[in-house]
């Protein structure tokens, strides 16, 4: 039997202790062994991101997966904040767009 794919499951809520769904969908997330929680407000909540951690967490992982609020269409602000430097970075670690 093959072992199941490592997730990634970028967490990105601002008041996540207000939120009711999200406590509900990242519990039984954080009880499966092959799933790693990555709570960026907990982890960042000065918005300064470590980006050689988050490369190293991209390249242990093979699913990753956003679980955040939806703002006006768009993700939180640490959320774009994440993908702005993390895309940055990494087009100009390994040189592809």
């Amino acid at each position: 039997m093959s072992q199941p794919a490592k997730v990634l499951l970028l967490f990105a809520h601002p008041e996540s202790q207000d939120s009711v769904a999200n406590r509900v969908l990242l519990k039984p997330a954080t009880q499966l062994s092959n799933v790693t929680v990555h709570d960026l407000y907990a982890h960042y909540p000065d918005f300064f991101i470590d980006i050689p951690r988050e490369q190293a967490l991209l390249r242990e992982h093979e699913v990753i997966v956003f679980q955040h609020p939806l703002y006006t269409y768009s993700c939180p602000a640490l959320l774009k904040e994440w993908l702005d430097r993390e895309e940055t970075n990494w087009r100009e670690s390994t040189g592809v767009a």
